[in-house]
């Protein structure tokens, strides 16, 4: 036992206790950069509120952990040992599990996969080991800094530590691959003996991966309770992320979940945490209720927060700044919380450190970039110009499957960018992978059956499999086990290829991108006509174009097209419909002599 006071450390309405060992945690550099990233990224452009930091997130996750670790206590006394010695394992595991995270994350490894995901790669061992040498470069002399009674009992502590980042880091892996592992479970069943499955897998990944550990079979439900199904992680975001966005929050009732978990031994051996909807025979709806609820919950912090489309411009813009300034894994990235990342993007700009991209002048590149990022920080985002909900390109190819290489949006890109004259970063594409990840549907459940001998059988999988959603279409209705098939499909349908355009280029390139898009991609939603359609302002494009060839030459041609917008708004102020030798005429001057602005100067 660690001496000392523990703390606490006060969330909105509640207190959250911190074991004296884990202050040696949360008051490293490694974990303090955490409170100065935020937890929803970007979304704060589209809900102010959203403010809250992956450091609360964290702490709040520890939190709900303990609250797993209590009801299992209660709900399964074969397990009660073994939960008190794992207890401060789960419970470092719960603080740590996103201690990998990068300024902007999701952003740029999930949304754009610019980065490799936070938790997969080397950068999972990087920052583990920079926490562990934080740790032993504390002296013995600092202990009344942490409250500990003397230098002793401070060394303990931080050799407990260290030993606990040990686990924290097969905890991390274990989620991370928990997909692959089932994959190679189902694959090896008709081969292998169920009781040696887990343990060739096990040896089988680790020489994969070389430095990956997972972690041990009696070990695996620490895995479900921080992040694999509904869990600490999940009903912890699932309840704080709508709550600082200002959504709504669905009623209570979540907390029965706690009467219904429990651990039991799978078929290869692994201990695992699943739900009970079933007691002695009988369904219990308030569980499954408030599972869906949680889903459903789940899905609206996607669609309504994830996927707003002013959330996903400021998305598809910061993702082109980071590929335009060739951004890549470095140890950089792990000093820095929101506001550094964003100087150190305008650092790169400033030194040339943009990426060579040919048919691209260099200093456009930067200029794109620069451009980006001041229009980023000012929230004057890209507007959504053309937006394709069908997987299918008119070509026949897969959308989806090509275009979330970011290496083939730039050569879409590129082609439209130079067949037009325009600049880097003022079309972007932007696509989503096209399966979201649903690992909340695939909570494992216990369901019971009476079995041949009259007693009842209890049987474990996951929610949304086969079996399971049959079963309970045969014992509750079709409408219940629609409830499951629905949520999945709603993921699904979320799906839209976008393409996000500088507004002040839309005026005169409009028509041209619009069919260059429609031939590439397919035909777009109808909603995005609707800023367009009422100026007619696009409808100038080519005879515009036509009518600057013959007055302007060379470099000053970019520069006329892109004071057409003001001239067309300065001529139209005047009254009646502007001719096109006029436009231009106005265009050339302006461009010419940037400071004359009144009309009268022009005629």
């Amino acid at each position: 036992m660690i001496g000392g006071k523990n703390k606490n450390f006060r969330v909105p309405c509640r207190d959250i206790k911190i074991k004296l060992h884990e202050l040696l945690f949360i008051n490293t550099y490694t974990f303090q950069r955490l409170y100065h990233i935020k937890q929803l990224g970007l979304a704060y452009l589209v809900y102010p509120s959203a403010v809250h930091t992956r450091a609360m997130h964290c702490l709040d996750c520890l939190d709900k952990a303990q609250r797993f670790i209590v009801s299992l206590k209660r709900n399964n006394n074969e397990f009660s040992k073994m939960l008190k010695e794992d207890t401060d394992i789960i419970r470092a595991g719960a603080l740590l599990h996103d201690i990998s995270h990068i300024p902007f994350a999701h952003t740029l490894e999930d949304e754009n996969n610019i980065l490799k995901r936070h938790d997969k790669g080397e950068r999972i061992e990087k920052i583990i080991e920079r926490m562990k040498q934080e740790l032993k470069d504390l002296r013995r002399d600092q202990y009344r800094i942490f409250s500990f009674y003397d230098e002793d009992e401070f060394e303990k502590a931080i050799k407990k530590c260290l030993d606990l980042l040990e686990e924290v880091r097969k905890i991390i892996w274990t989620i991370a691959l928990h997909d692959e592992i089932e994959k190679q479970i189902e694959s090896k069943r008709l081969n292998t003996p169920l009781e040696k499955i887990f343990e060739e897998i096990k040896k089988d990944i680790e020489e994969k991966y070389k430095k990956v550990k997972i972690l041990e079979a009696n070990k695996y439900y620490i895995a479900d309770i921080i992040g694999n199904t509904i869990s600490a992680d999940l009903l912890s975001y699932v309840f704080m992320d709508p709550r600082f966005a200002g959504i709504e929050e669905r009623p209570g009732g979540w907390y029965r979940l706690f009467d219904y978990i429990h651990l039991l031994k799978d078929n290869v051996g692994r201990i695992r945490m699943a739900i009970r909807l079933m007691k002695k025979g009988e369904w219990r709806l308030d569980v499954f209720s408030t599972i869906i609820r949680i889903l459903g919950t789940r899905y609206e912090i996607t669609e309504l927060i994830n996927y707003h489309h002013a959330k996903l411009s400021a998305s598809a813009m910061l993702g082109k700044i980071a590929q335009l300034c060739d951004l890549s894994e470095s140890d950089e990235l792990y000093d820095v919380g929101d506001e550094g990342f964003f100087e150190l993007l305008k650092k790169r700009i400033e030194n040339g450190k943009v990426r060579i991209i040919e048919g691209w002048d260099k200093k456009d590149i930067e200029d794109g970039a620069r451009k980006l990022l001041e229009n980023l920080r000012r929230r004057r985002l890209h507007k959504r110009f053309h937006v394709v909900k069908d997987i299918k390109s008119p070509k026949g190819y897969n959308l989806s499957e090509k275009y979330t290489d970011p290496e083939e949006r730039l050569e879409l890109e590129k082609s439209i960018i130079n067949k037009l004259a325009l600049k880097p970063g003022e079309i972007i594409v932007f696509c989503p992978e096209r399966k979201i990840s649903m690992k909340e549907a695939k909570t494992l459940v216990t369901l019971e059956k009476m079995g041949t001998n009259g007693r009842l059988i209890s049987w474990t999988l996951p929610l949304n499999h086969k079996e399971c959603i049959n079963y309970l279409e045969n014992e509750m209705g079709k409408s219940v086990a629609d409830k499951i098939r629905y949520i999945e499909e709603q993921y699904i349908d979320l799906w839209k290829l976008y393409v996000f355009v500088d507004p002040t280029i839309i005026p005169i390139y409009g028509a041209e991108i619009k069919q260059i898009l429609n031939e590439e991609l397919g035909a777009s939603s109808a909603f995005d006509l609707a800023y367009l359609e009422p100026t007619k302002e696009y409808g100038y494009s080519k005879e515009i174009r036509n009518e600057i060839i013959k007055h302007a030459t060379g470099a000053e041609k970019y520069e006329v097209y892109r004071r057409i917008p003001e001239a067309i708004q300065q001529i139209s102020q005047r009254g009646g419909k502007p001719s096109i030798e006029d436009i231009v005429n106005l265009a050339i001057e302006l461009t010419r002599n940037p400071q004359r602005r009144l009309i009268g100067e022009w005629m």
